[in-house]
């Protein structure tokens, strides 16, 4: 479950937004994993957001669902929005890049 978790972080830092269903289900699959159990048990942990459908991600420990006062630009990828300013500040680390962060009015 744990490479389902950073694969999904992985997607929002390469492309700014949440992996598809479609591919949830492909790496659940590959990891032999149940997604819908582990995307529960992800959300019950914190770690990731879903919509209200509960089968879509929206966002990921430290990758917020929304706009929020946290904008992070990751050099050389998208612009995302990070939870609080320590997530923001985590974002290089865990990506291994770059980021310049801005306080955004949302």
């Amino acid at each position: 479950m744990q490479l389902l978790h950073r694969r999904t972080l992985l997607a929002f830092g390469q492309s700014g937004k949440p992996p598809t269903h479609d591919q949830l289900q492909n790496w659940a699959k590959e990891l032999h994993l149940a997604l819908d159990t582990s995307l529960q048990q992800l959300t019950e942990a914190e770690l990731l957001f879903l919509d209200h459908s509960g089968r879509k991600v929206s966002g990921g420990v430290p990758f917020a669902s929304g706009p929020t006062a946290h904008r992070v630009l990751i050099v050389n990828g998208p612009t995302v929005f990070a939870n609080c300013a320590v997530d923001a500040l985590g974002m290089a680390a865990m990506l291994g890049r770059d980021v310049d962060i801005r306080p955004s009015t949302h």
